[in-house]
């Protein structure tokens, strides 16, 4: 980075307010986390350990999955029913 994008950049953050000092840093931590992440998988993919890598869900499949709702069943579960059905054998 030049010295001078270095200079505008930190007379830019000298210039923020505190509040928004603290959330550009907790921004930036996330960030770097991420980073952190995304350089483990890659290590883990070159190494044999992981075949691949799951995307991280998108706004709408977390949507869905807090809007869910379990169908509501009578009667005995159908985990009891299949041990019952073995130990009947």
């Amino acid at each position: 980075m030049s010295t001078t994008t270095r200079e505008r950049l930190h007379q830019m953050v000298e210039n923020l307010p505190e509040n928004t000092l603290q959330a550009v840093q907790r921004i930036l931590e996330r960030i770097a986390q991420r980073n952190a992440v995304i350089e483990f998988n890659r290590e883990l993919l070159r190494d044999g350990a992981l075949l691949n890598v799951t995307p991280d869900p998108t706004d709408e499949i977390v949507r869905r999955f807090h809007e869910w709702k379990p169908i509501p069943v009578t009667g005995e579960s159908v985990s009891n029913t299949i041990i019952e059905d073995r130990n009947a054998r």
